[in-house]
């Protein structure tokens, strides 16, 4: 049994979390110099980097609509390569998706119900020392698609559970 803010979550086994120790996560980043495959930090899966002409990401979603792993767009000519993966750092802020203000990185994963045990493996995405994106939970305003983009990046992260954790327990949208 585990609790997650306001849901208590039953498992058939009770298996205690297996994290492998890993050297501290958060003095580790990965420079990204363009579209492909990227391996993140904290060891927790893949960071699958594409950039498409914007009609083609929106056909895409038409067809296959988010799919099981969710797909992420910002406008890639506002995104500056070599990019940055790495875990989140005291005082990091961003402004999230919507928003017009800079926000602690820290108070909106709380907002969001982010667990604890989960914040420091997330895969924050840098641009210029901005984040772009906060991977599988939200990219910056910034960098959202607007009426004048012409190209996409799509940001993928296909996660591996290293605890008995269900993700769509994990994060819950308001």
């Amino acid at each position: 049994m585990a609790r997650r803010y306001d849901r208590l979550i039953f498992t058939k086994k009770s298996r205690p979390c297996k994290m492998s120790p890993l050297p501290n996560p958060r003095q580790k980043s990965v420079l990204v110099n363009g579209p492909g495959l990227w391996k993140t930090p904290s060891g927790n899966g893949l960071i699958e980097l594409t950039i498409t002409d914007l009609k083609d990401a929106l056909d895409s979603l038409r067809r296959h609509g988010s799919g099981k792993t969710p797909a992420f767009f910002v406008d890639a000519d506002t995104v500056a390569f070599p990019l940055e993966i790495r875990a989140r750092k005291p005082g990091d802020r961003f402004v999230p998706f919507g928003s017009n203000r800079l926000v602690k990185l820290k108070d909106f994963l709380i907002a969001r119900k982010v667990p604890r045990v989960l914040r420091d493996d997330l895969p924050l995405l840098i641009s210029r020392s901005d984040i772009i994106a906060v991977a599988g939970v939200e990219i910056a305003h910034p960098y959202r698609i607007n009426a004048s983009s012409r190209r996409t990046l799509r940001i993928i992260w296909h996660r591996h559970d290293r605890c008995n954790f269900n993700p769509e327990d994990c994060f819950t949208t308001a």
